[in-house]
């Protein structure tokens, strides 16, 4: 009987052993994966027809006044909003969000507010022909 017993004991001190040894392997060797946090997504904005607006990107959190572009990086995963100020002569209709160079998602609404999921190209479409100022000639002094 104290063969038996002993040689239980021998399984179970291996079990153990394997066990923990399993774990300490495993934590050793385990790198830390990327989070859609830790990376970034591009966001491309274009204006149809062209010269109807500028465009303007930030989050949803920030409060400041952002500058105008056609491209921002952020977090992927961030709420962003675009907003499109539009020139004489034009009518915002539309934005149109591709994702992977498919149609993703239309907004009527300006601004428009959505999930950055990865680089995405928004379209803004208007309608209307911008006005472009006519150019007030300088008056020639004279002698």
């Amino acid at each position: 009987m104290r063969r038996l017993d002993f040689g239980l004991g021998l399984v179970a001190l291996a079990a153990v052993v394997a066990a923990v040894t399993v774990v300490v392997i495993s934590s050793r060797d385990s790198t830390p994966q990327a989070t859609a946090q830790d990376t970034t997504s591009t966001l491309t904005a274009a204006v149809s027809p062209e010269g109807c607006a500028r465009v303007t990107a930030q989050l949803t959190s920030d409060t400041s006044t952002p500058e105008p572009a056609t491209e921002w990086t952020f977090s992927t995963n961030a709420y962003v909003k675009l907003t499109a100020t539009a020139v004489d002569g034009c009518t915002f209709t539309r934005w149109e969000l591709t994702f992977g160079g498919k149609p993703f998602f239309n907004s009527s609404q300006n601004p428009f507010q959505f999930q950055l999921i990865g680089d995405m190209v928004v379209t803004v479409r208007f309608t209307g022909t911008p006005v472009i100022p006519t150019p007030t000639p300088t008056p020639t002094p004279t002698p």
